[in-house]
């Protein structure tokens, strides 16, 4: 079976991915047939799938760039401060000085958040669209690591709110990577 036309061939060990007219980006595909392999609805539901974690990856770098100005709305973060005064200081109320600690905490958690997010974002555009088994497992394994440290750790230190909250960040990930699991390492019988 032949390619079609401008449409790449990923037998060679670098293949090269037409984008438009004339434009190109030369990639690693070790031989990967990416979307091409695919039946076209299996193709329409892999990006999909591939997509939402695209608008997952662009959400959490929104997040993590307003997160310290969030901090600092009452409405947004009262809650949040509450259940850490609750967990850490025995529902003392945050004193000025540790709320101020606290933006910069938040400051750096947003740095991070925006840092994962960028990355996810890079890896879903790329070697995920081409169905390169090693994105997937990248994003799973660190996806899988944070998440059972941040609910672990808030766990044990009794800040059960966050926990709850790593929900919110985990899901909208984790769902594409299981309905994506198949067409990474899906292996044809015959």
């Amino acid at each position: 079976m032949t390619q079609p036309k401008n449409e790449p061939d990923f037998t060679g060990y670098f293949g090269v991915i037409f984008k438009g007219q004339g434009s190109f980006l030369l990639a690693m595909s070790s031989g990967n047939k990416g979307l091409y392999s695919l039946q076209p609805e299996e193709k329409m539901t892999f990006l999909f799938w591939q997509r939402l974690l695209m608008i997952s990856a662009f959400g959490g770098i929104l997040f993590g760039l307003f997160l310290p100005f969030l901090s600092t709305i009452d409405v947004v973060a009262g809650g949040y401060n509450h259940h850490l005064s609750n967990a850490f200081f025995h529902g003392v109320p945050l004193s000025e000085e540790m709320k101020y600690y606290n933006l910069w905490v938040w400051a750096m958690l947003g740095a991070v958040i925006m840092a994962w997010g960028i990355t996810l974002f890079l890896l879903a555009c790329y070697p995920f669209e081409r169905r390169e088994p090693w994105s997937w497992i990248a994003i799973a394994s660190s996806l899988g690591a944070a998440f059972v440290m941040d609910v672990g750790v808030s766990l044990y230190f009794g800040f059960y709110a966050e926990g709850i909250l790593a929900l919110g960040w985990f899901l909208p990930v984790a769902i594409p990577l299981v309905f994506t699991y198949k067409a990474f390492f899906h292996q044809e019988v015959g």
